[in-house]
């Protein structure tokens, strides 16, 4: 979780994570969430991740992403049908 920081990424792994929904927390970025902030990601793996909506690998909320040469894949939302988002980046 990132709130209103540049959040730099190079030569990771984020994986078999979850973000759930509880009291008012909408289980947003199970693998990554950010907000306000730009976003690099250089060669990482955003993978198998799980979130209620949002997004389960990336969610980026009023920020700015630049993602190159990373594999993003496995990543779900649980409500799926509800038009919050998409399983690897929002």
């Amino acid at each position: 979780y990132a709130s209103q920081s540049d959040l730099t990424m190079t030569g990771c792994t984020v994986s078999d994570n979850t973000a759930a929904n509880f009291e008012g927390d909408f289980g947003r970025g199970g693998g990554l969430y950010c907000t306000g902030g730009p976003l690099t990601l250089s060669n990482c793996e955003i993978i198998d991740n799980v979130a209620a909506i949002g997004s389960g690998g990336v969610h980026c909320g009023d920020s700015q992403a630049q993602i190159t040469d990373c594999l993003i894949a496995g990543n779900i939302i649980e409500c799926g049908d509800s038009g919050q988002g998409g399983g690897g980046v929002f």
